[in-house]
């Protein structure tokens, strides 16, 4: 990535909030020399082609390094036929994206806060417009977003100053590492690399999980294309001799898939988790992800097949044989990373990380039904 300065997204209403977006932009732009991203400026770059809420939301996932978030009293528009305000797709997207975000959030409304919480149903004016406000800044708290309470314009920027500034060091201390890094640590981004070059405690489960969860996004075109049952590209022809055997190798390919997937998880644990090795941690989490890609691109080529009118049901049948594993690869990361969050979070050290894994593939009912009527209908014995 080309260097250039650092460039900071801020999100809030506007009006409510106008003087606390100038005092953070001359803060940002003229005490640090970073370039901010404020959608009543106009530097702020715009694609003629969507509407301003796409604008923003766009600039958020390709331009910002960071968000500042301030919260007051305004729920802020939402856009037509939506449910969430400008600022909250804002926010999601960079939590999407995985930039830090900085959240500030007023006294006199963050103080209402116990009082939704016992009762969301009730009436919160004129503090906040919506209670929709106090179900954001639930949602945010319980998210683990850190929030800064704030009654002027220079708390904002006073705990801006600092956090920047620790922001500064970690980067310092992560530049420095990227040097001494070995090559497969250096290969990886964003949180996995945190993850590896900062090694903090419970690093070692944390780094897989993350790497198998950045593999499994990268695959994300693969899944939905299988979901779909989208066919393309050019399939192998297979006769009627040759039918029962070529369905007998897919099935054998299939179990092999499975096979690898627990000699790189069992890989990762002995040498990765148990001796400490970042290297056989990454290894063994893109070793799964890049199984987890095999796994459509086997049943896309067991879609794209030619094969006879007779055989077409029971090979479609055959090609959801991994779906539940691929499901599972899925939902263990998610599992896990809360099951990690849940362990790290024990004052004493001494919860237990239950990290299970199913490998096992069901029983595919359909397939074998359609196999026997095959065998019907052609009288095999």
């Amino acid at each position: 990535m080309p260097e250039r300065l650092p460039h900071v997204f801020l999100s809030s209403t506007f009006y409510d909030l106008r003087q606390v977006r100038a005092d953070i932009a001359e803060f940002v732009e003229s005490g640090l020399g970073y370039r901010l991203m404020a959608s009543e400026y106009h530097t702020f770059p715009v694609e003629p082609t969507v509407d301003a809420v796409e604008n923003c939301r766009r600039r958020v996932e390709s331009d910002a390094d960071l968000l500042i978030l301030v919260i007051g009293g305004r729920y802020g528009s939402i856009p037509t036929g939506g449910i969430k305000s400008v600022t909250n797709i804002e926010y999601r997207a960079a939590r999407a994206k995985g930039i830090p975000v900085y959240a500030f959030i007023h006294r006199d409304v963050l103080a209402l806060l116990p009082l939704y919480e016992q009762n969301t149903g009730g009436i919160f004016a004129p503090v906040v417009d919506s209670p929709k406000v106090l179900a954001f800044i639930s949602e945010l708290r319980a998210s683990g977003v850190w929030t800064f309470p704030f009654d002027l314009a220079r708390d904002v920027v006073a705990a801006l100053r600092v956090q920047f500034a620790y922001q500064m060091s970690r980067g310092l201390v992560l530049s420095a590492r990227s040097h001494q890094a070995s090559p497969v640590v250096r290969s990886l981004a964003g949180r996995a690399f945190q993850l590896a070059a900062e090694q903090p405690r419970g690093w070692e489960a944390s780094l897989f999980v993350q790497v198998l969860e950045d593999e499994i996004e990268a695959s994300e075109p693969l899944r939905l294309d299988h979901e779909a049952r989208l066919v393309t590209g050019v399939g192998e022809r297979v006769t009627e001799d040759d039918i029962s055997s070529w369905l007998v190798t897919y099935t054998h390919e299939a179990q092999r898939l499975i096979t690898a997937m627990k000699s790189a998880a069992h890989a990762s644990i002995n040498r990765g988790f148990i001796e400490g090795d970042v290297v056989a941690i990454i290894h063994g989490a893109r070793q799964i992800g890049r199984l987890y890609r095999d796994g459509f691109e086997w049943a896309a080529r067991l879609r794209r097949a030619h094969v006879p009118s007779d055989w077409q049901t029971a090979v479609l049948e055959l090609s959801t044989m991994l779906d539940s594993f691929l499901l599972e690869c899925r939902d263990f990361t998610k599992r896990a990373g809360a099951e990690i969050a849940k362990a790290l979070s024990a004052e004493d050290c001494s919860a237990e990380l239950n990290l299970t894994f199913n490998f096992n593939v069901p029983e595919n009912p359909a397939f074998h039904a359609e196999l026997e009527r095959i065998r019907r209908k052609k009288g095999f014995s």
